[in-house]
């Protein structure tokens, strides 16, 4: 059976999800088998060469989700290579204070697992999305969507996440 990698995934408006996928897609062009999971459905980790996980962040902190998810398999995770990704409309050009305040909303997976890797992906924002702030934002006149994901920085990262992993292509 080929060495898979499974991609588990926080998001509340469906813009991680998306990296999620475009990571696995690119993974899968490695040669490497990839399943994409939303965190909270995942019960074993166990049937993976590696993980990866991704959440996005609000106010400063990730998603529950993926959080929960790496307290729930912590000693499985302490076996296998694992990588995150954090996504945020403020990560689509970080600047220091971006990636410090995104690396401590990262301190308690950390302090869980070695992370051989952590990228950071600019977010998607559609006000419409958000009920009660999507209501003033439109009310306000700025009610267009902020796309800040850069894809071809996503499908790199992606592609190399095998090396990064140490799981090599299948034969």
């Amino acid at each position: 059976m080929p060495e898979k990698i499974l991609i588990a995934y926080a998001s509340r408006q469906g813009a991680t999800k998306e990296i999620a996928e475009a990571l696995a897609a690119a993974v899968r062009e490695e040669g490497v088998e990839a399943d994409v999971r939303p965190a909270g459905t995942v019960a074993d980790v166990s049937l993976y060469a590696g993980v990866v996980v991704g959440a996005p962040l609000y106010a400063g902190n990730l998603l529950k989700d993926m959080p929960k998810f790496v307290e729930r398999h912590a000693k499985a995770l302490k076996a296998k290579p694992v990588a995150a990704f954090v996504s945020g409309s403020s990560l689509g050009d970080p600047g220091p204070d971006d990636i410090r305040n995104a690396n401590k909303a990262l301190e308690g997976v950390k302090s869980r697992v070695d992370l051989l890797d952590v990228a950071y992906f600019g977010g998607r924002f559609d006000p419409g999305r958000i009920p009660v702030v999507g209501f003033f934002v439109r009310l306000g006149g700025r009610d267009r969507v902020k796309d800040n994901r850069n894809w071809e920085r996503i499908r790199t990262w992606g592609r190399g996440l095998p090396a990064v992993l140490g799981i090599p292509a299948a034969a």
